[in-house]
């Protein structure tokens, strides 16, 4: 006498990786591409969401930076959207996008008598997807990287078959030259 078994049962038997928890370790981070060779994370707890918008829903603001390519709205909000590759002087082709990527963040400003939370959009030249490291294999020094990104990273990751730099997006945010022409007006 053969027992019929519930569909469940039958799926339970047939796929048992599908119905046993998997214990993850480590954290997640975004990983993007900011120039042909330098591959870049950041904690996913950071980002708020990603995009991919038209270059036309980007305002250019006159007399900004090189690095600011203008105002953006999205979800009711406006935000300031900034090329990372340019603010960080990371050299790639200057090939205008008709899409860009963008990664939004939330920062805190701190402007020394309150602290205000502000959404970034950081244009990146490729998203690449998420992945999870283990923040204990961060190594906190930097080899071959460029001299003026150095402030703006808190290590790298050994990956499978490259370094991942750890971005630390507060410094980022706080770029001395996202404020010069703040001051000189």
């Amino acid at each position: 006498m053969q027992t019929t078994q519930k569909p469940i049962e039958r799926l339970q038997a047939l796929l048992p990786d599908v119905f046993e928890p998997q214990v993850q370790t480590g954290e997640l981070y975004l990983k993007f591409y900011l120039g042909s060779s330098l591959t870049v994370v950041i904690p996913l707890v950071q980002v708020v969401e990603t995009l991919r918008i038209s270059a036309h829903q980007v305002s250019p603001i006159p007399n900004m930076p090189a690095s600011v390519l203008g105002l953006m709205s999205h979800q009711g909000k406006i935000l300031w959207a900034l090329d990372l590759s340019k603010l960080l002087e990371v050299p790639q082709k200057d090939a205008r996008s008709r899409q860009y990527d963008i990664i939004v963040v939330e920062v805190m400003l701190d402007d020394g008598q309150e602290s205000d939370c502000q959404f970034l959009g950081l244009y990146v030249p490729q998203i690449q997807g998420t992945l999870r490291m283990n923040p204990e294999d961060l190594i906190p020094s930097f080899e071959e990287i460029m001299p003026g990104l150095a402030p703006y990273l808190q290590g790298q990751f050994q990956g499978e078959d490259e370094k991942l730099f750890l971005l630390d997006v507060d410094a980022v945010c706080s770029a001395e030259s996202l404020y010069v022409y703040a001051s000189s007006s």
